[in-house]
């Protein structure tokens, strides 16, 4: 008897060993803002280097994704707030290090401050120099924080907006005299509204220290971030990033 006993529990536990891997993976949302070449939407459908690389990470880990695109600042609050979200593509520095759990470096980032070419009016050598100007940020973002946090002692005139195209249009109009904006975001936008890139003009580099990474919510599954993680590594060691940063970020 003691046997049959050991016997039905034992399975007992295969059975329900068996019934658990089977339980369907988390369904995660992965919530961006439209930065191209990185993430943006066309066509109705959300693509770029950074998405597409989150797509091939997620089949290879068996895991799915709902993907969605929102101004910068919701979309950071809810990673901050719910589990099971992929915030990307975001800037790894030391104010966020320990809110999120972190899997990347996915590209290497560098934030300019940039002028009109045509602009012989606007000059900049030094951070000191943008103060007269209006410059266009975008609120939430870090590079955003990073230059507000080195000019606390002197009044900017700051226009925030929720979206980068949105500077864009206004440095374009005259709105603005510079906005901040990393290098590929930036021919990305030109080329989208057919304006040579070259009239875009970098006049400052305020970041390049800081590279873009995936940020999962705290209360992420570590598994779930363990076999998204190795996934990365073996699509990096593949070459398979590699060609998707050929296609996206030549």
């Amino acid at each position: 008897m003691k046997v049959l006993m050991r016997m039905l529990a034992a399975g007992l536990l295969g059975l329900w060993a068996g019934l658990t891997s089977l339980a369907p993976a988390v369904e995660l949302r992965a919530l961006t803002e439209s930065l191209p070449p990185f993430n943006y939407q066309e066509e109705g459908r959300i693509t770029g280097y950074a998405t597409e690389l989150l797509r091939e990470m997620l089949a290879e880990a068996g895991h799915s994704a709902r993907f969605e695109l929102m101004p910068w600042p919701r979309a950071y609050q809810q990673a901050l707030s719910l589990p099971d979200v992929v915030l990307y593509s975001t800037v790894r520095n030391a104010e966020r290090e320990k809110l999120f759990q972190w899997i990347g470096p996915i590209a290497e980032r560098r934030m300019y401050v940039y002028k009109l070419r045509e602009r012989q009016d606007i000059q900049v050598k030094t951070l000191a120099d943008i103060v007269p100007y209006r410059i266009g940020l975008v609120r939430g973002m870090a590079s955003s924080q990073l230059l507000l946090n080195a000019m606390e002692n002197q009044k900017l005139r700051a226009d925030f907006t929720h979206l980068q195209e949105l500077n864009f249009r206004k440095l374009i109009a005259g709105r603005l005299d510079l906005v901040v904006a990393m290098d590929y975001g930036m021919s990305s936008m030109a080329k989208a509204q057919r304006i040579d890139p070259a009239a875009i003009e970098p006049v400052l580099l305020l970041d390049q220290l800081h590279p873009l990474y995936f940020a999962l919510s705290r209360d992420t599954d570590p598994a779930v971030v363990r076999k998204l993680s190795a996934a990365f590594e073996r699509l990096k060691a593949s070459g398979r990033m590699d060609r998707l940063k050929a296609i996206y970020l030549h």
